[in-house]
């Protein structure tokens, strides 16, 4: 994660994620930006922008050397093992809920009407423990309730998480590695640039560093993410597209919605809504019918002709068909390869940040557990442990989204949630934030 200083931090704890965050490397590292300081809004310890998601972090520091479980009750103080933890608070009301609900309603309008359209901020309060807490024995030192280390306070939307520099950071990485995946929204390098304007913060990274960070050029107007088990995402508006915070206007795709000619620039909708054109009924299904029967029996001759001639092949290539040979291929960010076969298909994942599962006995001595999926032609997707992880021959092909490749009973697609893979029952998906398996 990329660290921008607006301005200096004003006390240790917040200083101490700062620098906490610049130690966020290797298995640890997640990408996205995080703002210490802003000027706007004015107040906010941490601006925090992933590919997904937009969230303010409030740091607390416990002075004193609390220890034990916290409670994390909405409409009173919250407390360790009893004990106030006596925060240091700068708005109304028992706990920092209040402070950081009142940043995030008034931030988020404020992004939507500077024409980020669909943009969502999220919440997160990081209790920082004391140097005297962090010597504590592990059992005894400040945590949460959730083994998780993240929490959610009870009617609020706003997440809680424990932290202590290079010791207690799975709250947090838990909650950045999964803010906003599920909500159906995506923020792209215009939608990042359009925030620093409005931020009026003149470092924006480059387009280069905004790439390293997961963000994509453009996510497009109608573009589809999909969930772990490969079910389309909805926006608030719309059932088939996600809502991309950026400068244009995505209009509810109603039956019979045709999009205007001249859209509004600041994504003014149009007056009103176009009526559906009225349906001839079941006539032009028949019709329909009976012409591609007829063209059918016409072509086979032809295609017949042409297959035997060919030596019973077609040209693969042009669908992305394999009908019995090996093909390579990459995603679009080059970061997983893939080789599919009739019998299987393996694919390799070179930096992966979601929580690897418990490994088992047979892999504990190598290396490269959780970073290997294989698909038979028949049967459910494993996770595999090699000696080695394959890497992409120099003339392999890097897929577009979109893009499939297609070998025997084996289908694997070129996705913006990742490289999915299945044989028509079972399958894996996997990206650098998460994978999955069925």
């Amino acid at each position: 994660m990329r660290l921008i200083r607006v301005n200096a931090c004003d006390s240790w704890s917040e200083e101490e994620f700062a620098s906490g965050l610049e130690e966020w490397v290797g298995e640890d590292a997640v990408p996205g930006i995080a703002i210490a300081q802003p000027t706007t809004p004015s107040g906010v310890d941490f601006l925090v922008v992933t590919p997904y998601a937009c969230t303010i972090v409030e740091i607390k520091g416990v002075t004193r050397a609390a220890r034990g479980v916290v409670d994390i009750p909405a409409g009173s103080a919250w407390k360790a093992n009893g004990e106030d933890l006596n925060l240091h608070l700068t708005g109304e009301g028992p706990n920092p809920i209040g402070q950081v609900q009142k940043y995030a309603r008034s931030f988020g309008p404020r992004l939507r009407q500077d024409h980020l359209e669909g943009a969502y901020v999220d919440s997160l309060v990081l209790i920082v423990q004391s140097r005297e807490a962090q010597a504590h024995e592990e059992s005894e030192r400040l945590r949460l309730r959730d083994e998780s280390g993240l929490a959610t306070v009870a009617d609020t939307r706003v997440n809680v998480a424990v932290y202590a520099r290079g010791q207690n950071i799975k709250g947090a990485l838990k909650y950045f590695r999964q803010a906003g995946l599920y909500r159906g929204s995506v923020w792209d390098i215009p939608a990042v640039h359009q925030l620093f304007e409005i931020l009026e913060i003149d470092s924006c990274p480059t387009e280069q560093e905004l790439l390293d960070e997961g963000f994509e050029r453009d996510a497009g107007a109608y573009s589809v993410r999909y969930d772990r088990r490969g079910t389309a995402l909805t926006g608030a508006s719309d059932p088939t597209t996600v809502i991309v915070p950026r400068r244009a206007y995505v209009p509810p795709r109603q039956p019979g919605y045709q999009a205007p000619s001249t859209p509004s620039p600041y994504g003014n909708p149009p007056s009103t809504w176009p009526k559906p054109k009225k349906s001839h009924g079941p006539l032009r299904a028949v019709l329909l019918t009976v012409m591609v029967l007829m063209f059918a029996l016409l072509a086979w001759p032809a295609i017949w002709i042409a297959l035997d001639a060919n030596g019973g092949s077609s040209n693969a290539a042009e669908d992305g068909t394999a009908a019995n040979s090996a093909t390579t291929f990459l995603s679009p960010d080059r970061n997983t390869v893939c080789l599919a076969t009739t019998a299987s298909v393996r694919c390799d994942s070179t930096s992966v940040t979601y929580d690897m599962p418990s490994t088992p006995a047979r892999c504990q001595s190598k290396p490269n557990w959780g970073h290997v999926f294989v698909l038979d032609a028949q049967g459910t997707a494993r996770l595999e442990c090699p000696a080695t992880r394959r890497t992409a021959p120099a003339a392999a092909q890097s897929l577009g989204y979109g893009d499939r490749r297609t070998v025997g009973f084996i289908t694997c697609v070129s996705e913006r949630s990742g490289i999915r893979c299945s044989n028509g029952g079972h399958g894996f998906q996997t990206d650098r934030l998460r994978y999955d398996t069925w």
